[in-house]
């Protein structure tokens, strides 16, 4: 038997992937990387090119068009456009230049010091994330800006106002981005001090303030200082390759950007490492000689599945747009190593120690680009043909039950919905990573339901069965069998088939011209007549109910009798009585034969209900609350109290207390709801006063020896409201000439009252530090009473001596530094000075300031 089934299953019209090797190919096409070296990958080899980059060349990135063409390319501190010509704004990211051997160190010896990241929803704006390297003025700093390509006529520039903005610090160098699974994305960074992994999640709102954190790791926090990240092609696994020691694979989850299951996989020092575009193996590189390492994921243990591959020079690895991994070769850094096929094991990876050379003067040092994770919102429609057999309805269910965001067609949610009508159902939803799908059914329900009957006369004038499906238009083949297998009747026809026959057990097989069969098991029983019927035996006075008449037989004829003095000849009648009562129905059944019997059935028959409530007051402040006594309650064993959206059960005597916390007249409303008579209900209404508003503003400052500060009630007042302030005035504002916290209460005419407290402090003063740390961290490096440890300071002189008396710092400046700890130049040795500040206040009040300060290294 066929009951329901999703007959025919077309999915098409799917655009575009999230897996890392097609979703990043296009925009990888192109490579720029080291000292002035790139590659082309949209022609075959792939062809090497020339490009503008310098420095380390550690920390990199370059991105492509959707077509891949070449957009720009970036060190972490510079921007070089398609021309191979530094964007104007695109100079300095991080703010700041650390220069050693004529080299920015800033970010281009950070392993990792550069990301691009397509701005979501936002086309031709692309996201560039510099990390400062461990040896740079300010080391483990990360910091993005935004570069738009509409800029200069389609070559693109940094964003004014968009450039280095600081996101975090504490940081090592190790930095990469991957696709989420919720039309996101993930920029992780690994923390210096720690051994935890921050993940920055990246949606069409932006880049979100707070970091996901994972805890993990088995080294010692400063062996993760440089050496790569890397997530896997299915974005379920991660690596770090430390140079300070140790290789470790986690699991990743791009739904929640979380890094848990560390396995160490080796104890020596690594510098590169790249997954296999089959996730099965990971390459890595060993810091000390450049020698190339395959370890086999899919290995029980992948620490003992170990394998040399090769030897060359200290580098990244990267997995290319054709499925090859590359690495700086051996030799003069003029070429690159290839793994032609890294899903294989051992040696039939087919390692090239010095497979391509690079163009003219360019020469490879120890980086390789970043990976460029894009958001690709990619659409599956998908067309599916449901057919139900014989049922009033089906369940239809997504093609994909893995997503969010499950909307039907009539604004239901859900992955299933039970559909009881042949027609089109259309669901919408996303699967991950950011998959936006519209299912569409064609449901065609047949919802005949085959009916047996069977019938006899009261003398023995044959017995027959029927089948019949009202409104059923389809045509039918009828199989008729006895119970031993053999045919009794072979028809054709619309609606309905009969059989006249002897009692017994007969089997029935019928199919549609809609497809649908089935096979029916029918007993025609021996003959029978009995009366007999069913009702509610306990009902409600004065509420009309139905008789549920269960005779068999071919009945001719029907007399009841209710017992309240009142008849019907109907076969399913209904009925009230007018007092409550016990009542005998009798139903007296007569055949065409004829044939008689009689049945009975005992009615109780109950009296409505009956309810009202009293209150202890008829009127309170919001908050304050009120007790309700219920009286002259009957027909039910408890009651429901409505307090407008809120609904209360209780006990029929049990009182209520109930408070509102708004003004308002208030309805109130007690049920009783009886097991067989209707609800009765009783209403009163309550009066509840709001408190009055009180607002004395914010807290507030002033300067003692000036003006006293005006404190008042901003939310006004209305006739009759009182005020009592904490200063014992009764009036709605009060003049204060010193600082403290006051109050006020206000009282309304309903006796209700609320309070509001301010506080007010002094504006002008002057804090002096004991101690700074010229360290240049950044933190307390100059001894100065500043912005942020004085105020109200209208002129001021600041001299500092030594031990000696000597006077090693003056000034009269406010918006002056301060001390930097030198005097002429030179650094003056850690120590404790004296200094002397005269100050004048805007109050015109003169104070002078003598102390002793440490200078601390």
């Amino acid at each position: 038997m066929i009951s329901a089934g999703r007959l025919i299953l077309l999915v098409i019209g799917v655009w575009g992937s999230v897996m890392l090797s097609p979703a990043c190919a296009q925009r990888e096409q192109v490579w720029a990387f080291s000292d002035s070296a790139g590659l082309d990958f949209s022609q075959p080899g792939p062809v090497p090119i020339l490009t503008g980059t310098y420095g380390f060349g550690e920390g990199g990135a370059s991105v492509c068009d959707t077509d891949g063409a070449l957009l720009f390319y970036t060190d972490g501190s510079y921007i070089w456009d398609r021309s191979h010509t530094r964007m104007p704004n695109g100079d300095e990211l991080p703010g700041f230049v650390t220069n050693m051997g004529g080299n920015n160190l800033a970010t281009s010896s950070t392993t990792q010091g550069a990301v691009i990241i397509p701005v979501p929803d936002s086309a031709g704006k692309y996201y560039v994330f510099s990390l400062t390297a461990g040896e740079s003025t300010f080391p483990g700093r990360l910091y993005y800006s935004v570069v738009d390509m509409s800029m200069r006529g389609g070559y693109g520039d940094v964003i004014p106002g968009r450039k280095g903005i600081l996101l975090d610090s504490g940081l090592t160098e190790k930095m990469t981005a991957v696709v989420g699974n919720r039309c996101n994305l993930w920029l992780l960074v690994h923390a210096s001090v720690t051994t935890s992994i921050r993940a920055w999640e990246i949606t069409t709102a932006g880049i979100a303030h707070t970091p996901v954190i994972s805890n993990v790791g088995t080294l010692a926090a400063d062996r993760y200082r440089t050496g790569v990240m890397k997530i896997s092609p299915d974005r379920k696994r991660l690596v770090t390759a430390n140079s300070g020691g140790g290789l470790e694979v986690y699991d990743f989850d791009p739904a929640a950007g979380i890094v848990s299951n560390v396995r160490l996989l080796d104890y020596g020092t690594y510098y590169g490492a790249a997954f296999s575009g089959d996730n099965s193996k990971l390459y890595v590189k060993i810091y000390n000689d450049g020698t190339v390492m395959q370890f086999d994921l899919s290995a029980p243990n992948p620490a003992q599945a170990k394998t040399w591959i090769g030897g060359g020079a200290i580098s990244d690895l990267k997995l290319g747009p054709d499925g090859r991994i590359y690495g700086r070769g051996s030799g003069n850094s003029t070429w690159l190593s290839v793994i032609r096929q890294p899903n294989q094991p051992g040696a039939a990876c087919d390692f090239a120690e010095r497979a391509i050379q690079l163009s003219g003067a360019a020469r490879a040092r120890l980086g390789l680009p970043n990976t460029v994770p894009e958001l690709k919102r990619d659409t599956v429609s998908a067309w599916l043909e449901e057919k139900g057999c014989f049922v009033s309805h089906i369940q239809i269910s997504a093609s994909d039950t893995a997503g969010w965001d499950y909307v039907w067609d009539d604004g239901t949610t859900g992955h299933t919905r039970v559909v009881r009508q042949s027609g089109r159902y259309i669901l919408r939803y996303h699967t991950p990573p950011c998959v936006w799908h519209t299912d569409t059914f064609d449901v065609a329900l047949f919802p005949y339901t085959p009916a047996t009957g069977s019938f006899a006369g009261c003398k023995e004038d044959g017995s027959h069965a029927w089948i019949y499906s009202a409104g059923d238009t389809a045509t039918y083949d009828y199989i008729w069998r006895r119970e031993d297998g053999q045919v009794i009747r072979i028809y054709s026809g619309r609606n309905t088939d009969t059989l006249y026959t002897s009692p017994g057990r007969y089997t029935v097989w019928m199919q549609g011209n809609n497809g649908c069969d089935t096979t029916l098991d029918i007993i025609i029983p021996e003959p029978a007549y009995s009366a007999s019927f069913d009702a509610d035996t306990v009902v409600c006075a004065g509420v009309p109910f139905s008789f549920r008449n269960t005779s068999a037989g071919s009945i001719a004829a029907y007399q009841w009798d209710f017992g309240d003095g009142r008849t019907s000849t109907l076969q399913d009648p209904v009925h009230s009585y007018a007092t409550p009562g016990i009542y005998t129905v009798r139903l007296a059944t007569a055949t065409s034969v004829p044939c008689y019997d009689t049945a009975y059935l005992r009615i109780r028959a109950d009296a409505p209900a009956t309810v009202s409530f009293m209150k202890d007051r008829d009127s309170v402040c919001a908050g304050t609350p009120i007790r309700f006594t219920p009286v002259a309650v009957t027909g039910a064993d408890s009651v429901i109290w409505q307090f407008g959206d809120d609904r209360l059960t209780s006990g029929v005597t049990q009182d209520v207390v109930y408070t509102w916390d708004a003004g308002g007249v208030f309805p109130v409303t007690l049920t009783v709801s009886p097991l067989h008579c209707p609800d009765t209900a009783y209403t009163d209404t309550t009066a509840v006063f709001p408190y009055p508003l009180v607002d004395l503003g914010p807290d507030t400052k002033f300067c003692p020896g000036a003006n006293p500060a005006r404190l008042a009630d901003l939310a006004g007042h209305s006739p009759g409201t009182s005020y009592l302030w904490s200063t014992g005035t009764r009036d709605p504002d009060v003049w204060v000439d010193r600082p403290g916290i006051y109050t006020l209460t206000v009282t309304s005419t309903y006796g209700c009252a609320a309070t509001d407290t301010i506080t007010v402090s002094r504006s002008c003063y002057m804090d002096i530090p004991n101690v700074f740390t010229p360290d240049g961290d950044g933190l307390n490096d100059y001894f100065f009473p500043g912005n942020l440890l004085a105020a109200g300071v209208s002129s001021f002189h600041i001299r500092v001596f030594n031990r000696w008396g000597l006077q090693v710092f003056e000034t009269q400046q406010i918006n002056n530094s301060g001390w930097d700890g030198t005097y002429k130049g030179q650094l003056q040795p850690s120590g404790v000075y004296v200094y002397i500040i005269e100050a004048l206040f805007v109050n015109g009040a003169a104070e002078q300031y003598r102390g002793n300060v440490t200078l601390l290294y």
